[in-house]
């Protein structure tokens, strides 16, 4: 007997023909309901983050007109473009929001802090990158508020552009201590050095544990991932070391921003609870009653075709390897799919990208033909307000001039 086919037979045509079994009249068809209208708008911001702040001001106006929080989603085309505007908008604003975008390692408040301590070190200890470092909240935890105040304005008072032995040697004798113990967290990775590859690996999760970066993630699941990731790089590394017992701190440092600081990371927070912010592909099967779609322009959605320089396209579909119409198709479904069952769908974005000319969704533009709309253009979300002093009018005169820093993070 020839085996049953694929997909003849699933579990839920099987469900199926047992509820017609037991109970005929459960599967007679009903009248078909009246679908109630949609709404469809697009829009077109200046840059990408006022078509952010847009995208927020949109989602508030819903929530005041009684959408529910869970059935709003902000949908992101491009996790990568978008990310950092989204996080600084949607952020701290008093609404709840469920951002569940991935960003790098090197994003995250302790890559910051270790970021900012290689920039330390490739600048040639620059007296900026160190004032950045020592305001990093990570570094301001560690410390006394009023010895770390002290120290930073003594160093800023030693006048002295780069090197931890100069700006030492131009402290005040009562700051000089508290300046051994700053540089003694800063000197065990030094770039200038040559090391075992497990002494670099003491000495980085010795840091890494000193600063209690694992208690510094917002939430728990984005922590999760981030030890993850550094735990396979350590793994990989201590793998790496039977090989390569030496390492010059150029190479080791190296390493850990290619392979960690630019290891991506997520969370996924809570799936229904507050605004979801999620990427189009994930939006499939939640329920929303609104979406707003930003970075809807080419290159974005649909995303640029991949440039395979090993294998052209024509040769992978030749051996039997998926093309990239195969990419293509899954997004034309996923929107599809969207924008049958959303009742009110708002399409975003930016007229440039830096100077670059952004070109509109052919997807936008279907829509635009079928609704027979066109795109509207927004006017700046915001406008500065002018001040009659500037800072730097003021300068010399502030009480309080040696506390503002010139290199925040």
């Amino acid at each position: 007997e020839a085996p049953p086919l694929y997909h003849a037979s699933s579990p839920l045509k099987e469900l199926l023909k047992t509820i017609t079994t037991l109970g005929p009249g459960l599967t007679e068809e009903s009248p078909l309901a009246i679908p109630s209208p949609k709404v469809f708008q697009c829009f077109v911001a200046q840059n990408i983050r006022e078509e952010v702040v847009w995208a927020y001001r949109m989602m508030q106006k819903a929530l005041d007109q009684g959408f529910a929080a869970a059935r709003i989603g902000v949908l992101v085309t491009d996790e990568n473009l978008y990310g950092t505007a989204i996080r600084s908008v949607f952020a701290d604003r008093g609404i709840d929001c469920n951002i569940a975008l991935p960003e790098s390692w090197g994003g995250t408040l302790a890559g910051r802090h270790l970021y900012s301590l290689l920039q330390f070190w490739k600048e040639k200890q620059n007296l900026a990158s160190l004032l950045a470092w020592i305001d990093h909240p990570l570094s301001r935890a560690q410390w006394d508020e009023s010895r770390l105040i002290a120290l930073r304005r003594g160093i800023m008072q030693a006048g002295v552009p780069a090197g931890l032995d100069h700006i030492r040697g131009e402290l005040k004798e009562e700051l000089r201590e508290d300046f051994d113990e700053l540089a003694l967290t800063l000197t065990p990775l030094r770039i200038d050095q040559t090391l075992s590859l497990s002494m670099w690996l003491e000495r980085l999760q010795h840091s890494v544990d000193s600063f209690d970066y694992w208690n510094s993630f917002p939430s728990r699941d984005l922590m999760q991932s981030s030890q993850e990731l550094y735990e396979d790089f350590i793994a990989s590394l201590r793998a790496f070391g039977i090989q390569q017992p030496l390492m010059t701190g150029h190479c080791f440092w190296d390493l850990l921003e290619s392979h960690l600081l630019k290891g991506s990371v997520r969370g996924t927070g809570e799936p229904l609870a507050g605004i979801q912010i999620l990427s189009l592909a994930e939006a499939r099967y939640f329920p929303f009653e609104l979406i707003i779609i930003v970075g809807c322009h080419e290159g974005c959605f649909p995303k640029a075709l991949p440039q395979d320089e090993l294998l052209d396209n024509y040769l992978k579909k030749m051996i039997g390897l998926p093309g990239w119409e195969v990419l293509e198709a899954m997004e034309d479904q996923t929107f599809h799919l969207l924008k049958a069952r959303i009742p009110h769908l708002i399409m975003l974005r930016s007229a440039r990208l830096g100077e670059e000319l952004l070109v509109r969704s052919r997807f936008t533009e279907a829509l635009m033909a079928r609704e027979r709309t066109s795109e509207l253009l927004l006017p700046a979300p915001y406008t500065l307000i002018p001040t009659t002093s500037l800072p730097l009018e003021e300068e010399g005169r502030l009480d309080n001039w040696l506390d503002i820093s010139t290199a925040r993070m």
